[in-house]
């Protein structure tokens, strides 16, 4: 099993998940109320470079969003929305996961009405 702890806020935060054993660690970018800078996400991701994988979320980023998240941020893996990649100009060296995974592979089952 690979897990990503998503949401990171704070320097425990990223010293929980080191210690709990994560495979990777998910720093957001879109809104949201644990929306991060890109200079405050790559303070609080340095002590886990090197060891675990750390990925930007984003949704429906600008280039220059993504361009800027880059250069400051430095991020393992992007994560965005597939239509995104499209228009984006990104990096060869951010990994991408080969082929589609499935929802709840990424975020767990959707809670269904009814």
């Amino acid at each position: 099993m690979w897990i990503k702890v998503c949401g990171m806020t704070s320097r425990q935060a990223v010293a929980a998940a080191l210690e709990a054993g994560a495979d990777a660690i998910g720093f957001v970018f879109a809104p949201s109320v644990r929306q991060l800078t890109p200079q405050l996400a790559a303070d609080l991701a340095a002590p886990a470079r090197g060891r675990i994988c750390c990925i930007a979320v984003t949704r429906h980023p600008t280039q220059s969003e993504v361009d800027e998240i880059i250069a400051t941020f430095a991020p393992d893996v992007l994560q965005t929305d597939a239509e995104d990649l499209e228009r984006l100009d990104l990096p060869r060296e951010l990994e991408r996961l080969p082929g589609p995974v499935p929802y709840t592979h990424l975020y767990g089952p959707r809670k269904r009405r009814g």
